[in-house]
């Protein structure tokens, strides 16, 4: 299924879906931060992430917060720990 297409299932502002389909608009540096963080673009994501007006550190421990708050989604947060530690 294409973009597009899926986004006709869902009620969303315009300038999300100018972002998500045509890289454009107020929330398409956060869409590219995003994509950098998901390909490990350390050179994009620090570009990305002033230019979002927030510094590596704090680009970091949202990232660390996500990763925790999936592994708790899936139940694999517990098995995770006890792995590390």
């Amino acid at each position: 299924m294409t973009m597009p297409r899926a986004l006709e299932n869902f009620s969303l502002p315009a300038e999300v879906t100018d972002a998500l389909l045509q890289r454009s608009g107020r929330h398409a540096p956060y869409l590219e931060l995003a994509i950098a963080c998901e390909g490990g673009d350390q050179e994009a994501i620090e570009t990305l992430a002033a230019a979002c007006g927030h510094d590596l550190a704090a680009v970091n421990r949202c990232q660390i917060e996500a990763l925790e708050w999936i592994l708790g989604f899936a139940g694999l947060a517990d098995e995770a720990g006890s792995k590390n530690g």
